[in-house]
């Protein structure tokens, strides 16, 4: 009982078992011996419910709290800002009615470590897009949290930057749904990423 005690973080075998049969009270555990005992600390055997086993895989997956988005993409650049802004943050946002914010937006950016702040912002989004046309190795890690966690992921690459051998992004994520951009053809991105994003929420919200 002395390690179950360490990993839970309780300081007493008392409250350990107090602990165990309140998570059995909300229906998370099913204990054995069932009921309480008067001053005797005892935990006999312990077995997840299947509401409990939900429970965990919702947090597996991440808490997700918000029907929008979160993109991952390299800082910096003047024309990709303008027509991410302009296309993704702007019109596809709007046709779908939500929100996609990329961790400098306003609504989230605040004090505290960078990292915490985009770690939590990608937890509590619906779907992650990750733009791939500068290879930028932080976007890369980013998709990869965000695959960890269950999340749709949908890459974005700049259809010149993919046909180019020498600055295609990492084979890795060749296999991988990508929807291209070109600053002459948004409308085409905009109605492709619209759809894939649809497809990729069906049966989650």
């Amino acid at each position: 009982m002395n390690e179950l005690r360490a990993v839970v973080g309780t300081t007493s075998a008392e409250e350990l078992t107090d602990l165990a049969y309140d998570l059995q009270d909300e229906g998370y555990f099913d204990l054995s011996p069932p009921k309480r005992h008067p001053g005797i600390s005892m935990l006999g055997e312990i077995r997840m419910t299947l509401k409990g086993w939900r429970y965990w895989e919702s947090l597996h997956q991440g808490s997700t709290t918000a029907a929008g988005g979160f993109i991952a993409m390299q800082f910096g650049d003047l024309r990709l800002d303008a027509f991410i802004s302009a296309n993704v943050n702007g019109r596809v946002a709007k046709e779908l009615g939500v929100s996609i914010h990329r961790v400098d937006s306003p609504e989230v950016t605040r004090a505290g470590v960078i990292d915490n702040i985009m770690r939590e912002a990608i937890t509590d989004a619906a779907f992650v897009l990750v733009e791939l046309s500068h290879g930028n190795k932080g976007a890369y890690w980013e998709a990869g949290y965000a695959e960890g966690l269950g999340k749709p992921v949908i890459y974005l690459c700049e259809q010149a930057v993919w046909d180019d051998p020498t600055r295609r992004p990492h084979f890795d994520v060749n296999h991988c749904v990508t929807v291209m951009w070109s600053e002459t053809n948004p409308d085409a991105f905009v109605e492709q990423l619209i759809a894939t994003i649809n497809n990729s929420l069906r049966g989650r919200k």
